[in-house]
């Protein structure tokens, strides 16, 4: 499945949807699995193939060895199911079974031969060298034509050949960064970690996606801003966690648990208990840098009164100030951070249509969104208010709508602040409860 990446150019959800079809289809055997060893009936199935398409020099005379590596051994690899069956399939199921097709007759075959040629050329105390390469015998490569390996033919010289300089350059180079990860090269790279089962990972790089950790950039991996984030935060935090060889360690002893070298119960327990003690510190490590990165000895400029607290708006994953007051609402001020971290133009710029009508109250009608309608409104910006809550509301053609005088039953026996009122269920029954509510959620039958 890695080499549907880097030879069809698929994502890892495409080829496993495809190779889906195609196992449930009957043409090629079971899916998830990294095994790469080939049962007896296939290995019997692939020599008969090779002997009858090829001459006797293609065939191989010892299928490759892979009983040392690590693998799911449930199930043989993937192969196709019958050689020699003409099927008629879509154009990417098409695609995929050639090139398991391929990919299997290719390991019954012999390799591919070249005769090398390298030439030292002296100029001076300066030695320089010229390799070449011709294919002699193709091998495998008959069948699998996917990758190619262009020949590098060298002139005919001998010792005493006196080479003519045409140009002299130099070129300057710098180390670079290792090149960012393609869906196969990244599973190779776990896979040589000891780290996941090829069978897995694609599922893994979907979920990934997903999620939006990680995006594609013509077949390339690319971590977004979320995934960096996310990845920074996990470094700080679960760095013991992460580590290679943490991971590597887990699924070997899950492996021995299936082998049964190790008991369940014992292998879950132990492994629980350390994750327990990681999540923990952790917590404790989570909650004291929160704390500090959230104050700021900024004044708001609303109020010229409290601090400004930096806050993440989990919608668009973007970082903002609101001053402290907004836990007891005496400022609701927010502002967007600008140059130098400073605090720009509100944020949210509160749209009030009139001050609240309701005889008594101070509050203003303020524009706000039904979240389950998203139609937009104005409602009293008193609503919660501990004292008794403001019902007013407008719609957004600004007719004000105020709720008829509750009937009263006395005072709340719970809050003792509170009158319990009459009110109407969903369901058309009449109950009483605090007007406080939600700061008080007394209820009672009438």
């Amino acid at each position: 499945m890695q080499a549907s990446s880097s030879v069809l150019g698929w994502k890892a959800k495409k080829a496993t949807q495809v190779a889906q079809s195609l196992f449930q289809g009957g043409h090629i055997t079971y899916i998830r699995c990294d095994n790469p060893v080939i049962s007896p009936e296939g290995q019997r199935a692939l020599k008969t193939y090779v002997k009858a398409n090829f001459p006797k020099s293609y065939a191989s005379t010892k299928l490759p060895d892979y009983s040392n590596k690590k693998a799911k051994l449930e199930h043989e690899c993937i192969r196709p199911t019958d050689l020699n069956s003409v099927v008629n399939l879509p154009p990417d199921e098409s695609k995929l079974y050639e090139m398991i097709k391929a990919r299997f007759v290719a390991a019954g075959m012999s390799p591919a031969t070249y005769d090398s040629v390298t030439i030292d050329i002296s100029i001076g105390p300066h030695p320089f060298k010229a390799q070449g390469s011709t294919q002699t015998f193709d091998g495998y490569l008959k069948v699998w034509t996917f990758t190619k390996r262009a020949d590098t033919t060298l002139p005919a010289v001998t010792e005493e050949t006196v080479l003519q300089q045409r140009d002299l350059f130099s070129e300057k180079k710098e180390t670079r960064p290792p090149s960012r990860y393609k869906g196969a090269s990244l599973i190779e790279a776990l896979d040589k970690l000891g780290i996941g089962k090829p069978s897995t990972m694609n599922s893994i790089l979907e979920v990934l996606e997903t999620r939006e950790y990680i995006q594609y950039d013509k077949q390339i991996i690319v971590p977004t801003d979320l995934g960096k984030r996310l990845n920074d935060f996990l470094y700080e935090y679960f760095l013991n966690i992460l580590d290679y060889s943490f991971t590597a360690r887990v699924e070997s002893e899950q492996d021995q648990v299936m082998s049964g070298k190790l008991q369940y119960r014992q292998t879950i327990s132990d492994f629980y208990q350390y994750l327990k003690k990681e999540i923990k510190e952790a917590s404790l490590k989570i909650g004291a840098d929160k704390k500090d990165a959230e104050s700021t000895t900024l004044v708001c400029p609303t109020c010229d009164d409290n601090l400004l607290v930096k806050k993440l708006n989990r919608k668009d994953n973007s970082f903002f100030y609101s001053c402290s007051g907004y836990q007891d609402k005496s400022c609701m001020a927010t502002f967007s951070i600008g140059e130098d971290d400073q605090p720009v133009q509100n944020r949210i710029k509160r749209e009030i249509l009139q001050e609240c009508p309701k005889k008594g109250c101070s509050g203003s009608l303020i524009k706000r969104m039904n979240k389950q309608t998203q139609e937009l409104f104005y409602a009293c910006s008193n609503w919660r208010k501990e004292d008794g809550n403001c019902r007013v509301t407008a719609t957004e053609d600004g007719s004000i709508k105020i709720p008829k005088r509750l009937k009263k039953h006395g005072k709340c026996q719970s809050c003792k602040k509170g009158d319990m009122v009459e009110r109407t269920s969903k369901a058309g029954t009449n109950f009483i409860a605090c007007n406080r509510f939600p700061a008080c959620k007394t209820t009672k039958s009438l």
